[in-house]
């Protein structure tokens, strides 16, 4: 019995279904719809996701729960020394429920950069421009933007959510 790579098994799966869907079509409006869908954050995903599952980056989703505030020691020893080690503030997200964040090689071109999240209670959040999250502070909130695994010290949790919109 012959032992397969799953990684070189998907990316076969995944050319066979770029072949099929570039059927020679020569229709001038199916391409720029195409182009479109190609750019766009909400691409057609080939994974069957259940309700509390979701994609990492580029990948938009709606998450809701209360934001809060917690503190993380830093640098120099990021809490081996709280004596001398700085206090980091960040927003926090505490999920409404517990979620999955599932890395999808379809939607990362290298395979690799993302791990699997089970159980997820709370996510870090980074806020993008113009976005001010002080004034909704212990409050209930619904945030739209795009799952990455933590990378940094300066993560505290291990999916961090950037902030791309308060709705």
């Amino acid at each position: 019995m012959k032992v397969f790579n799953i990684k070189a098994f998907v990316i076969i799966a995944l050319l066979a279904l770029v072949a099929c869907s570039n059927n020679g079509s020569k229709n001038t409006q199916d391409s720029e719809v195409a182009k479109q869908q190609e750019s766009s954050y909400s691409e057609v995903i080939p994974i069957k996701l259940k309700v509390n599952q979701y994609l990492f980056e580029p990948n938009v989703v709606k998450l809701s729960g209360k934001l809060i505030t917690e503190m993380y020691y830093g640098a120099p020893n990021y809490g081996e020394s709280p004596a001398t080690d700085k206090k980091e503030y960040v927003y926090v997200l505490v999920l409404d429920g517990t979620i999955d964040v599932i890395n999808n090689v379809a939607t990362n071109k290298d395979g690799e950069g993302h791990h699997t999240e089970i159980g997820i209670k709370k996510v870090q959040l980074i806020p993008g421009a113009n976005i001010a999250l002080k004034q909704m502070e212990n409050k209930k909130v619904k945030l739209k933007g795009m799952f990455i695994n933590a990378h940094t010290g300066h993560h505290h949790t291990e999916v961090l959510l950037e902030v791309k919109e308060v709705l």
